[in-house]
């Protein structure tokens, strides 16, 4: 098999496992035994560690903190908020988040630039190699590859994202040194299920003995605690015993409170040096793409943010009511069809009378447009005047919204990280 560029790489990643989401952390621990990250310490002789290529990758790793962030929402915003403030206190990171918005490259950065093609394909040549006839899914590859190039890039910290739930999350065959969980809600019902504490337990795997554990939630899962405290971890618990306020920021931000608070929490932890300065100048720093994402284009203000369940999307709803932009606002989205599509609707029902519903060509899982307004007639029966257009892509709507929209509108543009995604391609294309 010859894989030479980056696409035809994904392209094999995405056929050769037989199912896209495949819990469970035999297969990685395999695979990342054979690549050397598995390995006991007393296996490697302290003389010659650097010498010894089998185990290059456990030594490599030994000498890096790591710190694992899980939850419903806000993890990517977590990460790159924690990454942001080591970064400015000249601590060398690594970052690990998924899934990308438009590039494959931005899931993995180091020292906040994204990985190269060709590292990347140099990993997963690496990775295929060791994996004998183990079969790895989409998820894995990438999180191994991940960990290749970090490990290659001499780094301080590394800040690995939980790709869904925690406990047979592919990131977590790695031991943290830290672990964050943002925050409990529903989501991916098909697979975590639809009670909190359960779901909370899964996240809450995460952790490990006699390490810290921060929980984002003012009002704390059961599930999480309880796991917590089995596992010996020292948990930490926002509006208990870490505060937003500890923080002295000098500035507003329209990002979540409780990413915000863990992330500056986990620095201070992390270095007990970083001073309230340093802190600030990474959250103002900080450069976080479709989420509460500003654009200013012929006039227009477009705000595109990924909330793809009824959490994200009433906390979206929510900020741009804080705007008070009256009945100038209209809505851009897609969303996919094992997502709770009414809860996802139902916070915009009072902000806008203009939709705008687009399909995701070559997505399975994507909803239609026909559905999506066969939900919004339900929800907005008998709540006054309302008009639905409907289009094949997003690049269709937008080329028809600008068009009909004037200086001073707000569009909003939100559902899913494939129309986000999307969003962000037209509006590169259109500069």
């Amino acid at each position: 098999m010859l894989l030479k560029t980056l696409p035809e790489w994904l392209n094999y990643l995405e056929k050769s496992h037989p199912v896209a989401i495949d819990f469970g952390l035999d297969r990685i621990r395999h695979v990342a035994k054979n690549l050397g990250f598995l390995v006991d310490k007393n296996q490697i002789d302290n003389s010659s560690r650097k010498n010894n290529n089998k185990y290059r990758y456990a030594f490599l790793l030994q000498r890096t903190k790591v710190v694992i962030v899980g939850g419903t929402n806000g993890k990517g915003t977590c990460v790159s908020i924690l990454d942001s403030i080591l970064r400015e206190a000249g601590y060398n990171t690594g970052c690990y988040t998924s899934p990308h918005l438009i590039r494959f490259n931005e899931r993995i950065t180091i020292n906040g630039r994204c990985a190269s093609d060709e590292d990347i394909c140099a990993a997963f040549e690496e990775i295929n190699t060791a994996r004998d006839l183990v079969g790895l899914s989409y998820f894995e590859f990438s999180t191994l590859a991940a960990l290749i190039i970090m490990a290659k890039s001499d780094l301080d910290i590394i800040i690995l994202e939980v790709g869904l739930g925690g406990r047979l999350d592919a990131v977590n065959f790695v031991d943290p040194h830290l672990s964050i969980i943002t925050g409990i809600a529903l989501d991916h019902e098909q697979w975590l299920g639809d009670n909190l504490d359960f779901i909370g337990k899964e996240k809450a795997a995460i952790a490990r003995p006699n390490k810290p554990l921060l929980y984002g939630d003012t009002k704390p899962v059961n599930g999480v605690i309880e796991v917590a405290n089995d596992m010996n971890a020292k948990i930490l618990i926002n509006g208990k015993d870490f505060f937003y306020d500890d923080f002295n920021v000098i500035k507003s931000y329209c990002l979540p409170r409780a990413s915000m608070t863990c992330a500056m929490k986990a620095a201070k932890i992390l270095d007990p040096n970083i001073n309230l300065r340093l802190i600030n100048e990474g959250l103002n720093k900080t450069k976080i793409d479709g989420r509460f994402h500003r654009i200013k284009f012929n006039g227009i203000n477009f705000i595109l943010d990924v909330a793809h369940n009824p959490q994200a999307a009433k906390m979206l709803s929510e900020r741009i009511q804080d705007l008070n932009l009256r009945d100038k606002v209209q809505i851009i989205t897609g969303i996919m069809s094992d997502k709770d599509i009414p809860g996802i609707l139902s916070p915009f029902i009072n902000l806008t009378n203009k939709w705008n519903f687009c399909n995701i060509p070559n997505n399975v899982r994507a909803s239609s447009t026909t559905f999506l307004t066969k939900i919004l007639n339900k929800l907005k029966k008998r709540k006054g005047d309302y008009s639905i257009s409907e289009y094949s892509s997003v690049g269709d709507a937008l080329d028809i919204t600008v068009q009909n929209n004037k200086p001073g509108d707000t569009i909003v543009i939100f559902g899913s990280f494939f129309i986000v995604g999307a969003a962000l391609t037209w509006f590169n294309e259109a500069h």
